[in-house]
């Protein structure tokens, strides 16, 4: 068995120097006053995995109605029985620490979220949509291919 190139072998050790390990997403980048935001359309099989439905509430000003099952539930109805034509709006998710945004080509806004494993991520909106997926991602295996 022969040693690789050197040539080689510095690229392989270079793309591992610069991995970063975490939750890697397509996302669009955006500004809205001093935060960045993105914007992902993760399958419902992440979401139902790997973001909590639980809420970040400021206590001095909350602004999300509490969590009730009954809600979630109605919304799992709903995107079972229309499973053609179901429409959801967006779940909103804060961070604690800053993803890695890589663009795909120079200055773009468009490329990929890299969350890192350590992340602490809460549910800002959306609570029963995020609840309502979280229960039909077993249930329907259509449905968990979707994206949201």
């Amino acid at each position: 068995m022969s040693n690789p190139e050197p040539e080689t072998k510095g690229r392989r050790t270079m793309a591992i120097k610069e991995a970063v390990i975490g939750m890697a997403l397509p996302a669009m980048r955006g500004q809205q006053g001093s935060r960045t935001m993105y914007f992902c359309l993760p399958k419902n099989s992440v979401l139902a995995r790997r973001f909590s439905r639980e809420l970040e509430v400021p206590e001095e000003k909350p602004t999300q109605r509490p969590f009730e099952m009954r809600r979630a539930q109605e919304i799992k109805s709903y995107m079972a029985e229309n499973m053609q034509s179901y429409v959801l709006g967006a779940v909103t998710y804060s961070m604690d620490r800053e993803g890695d945004f890589k663009p795909a080509f120079e200055g773009a806004d468009v490329g990929i979220l890299n969350i890192p494993l350590e992340a602490n991520i809460k549910c800002v909106d959306g609570q029963h949509r995020i609840g309502a997926i979280h229960g039909i991602v077993s249930d329907v295996e259509d449905l968990a291919n979707e994206n949201t």
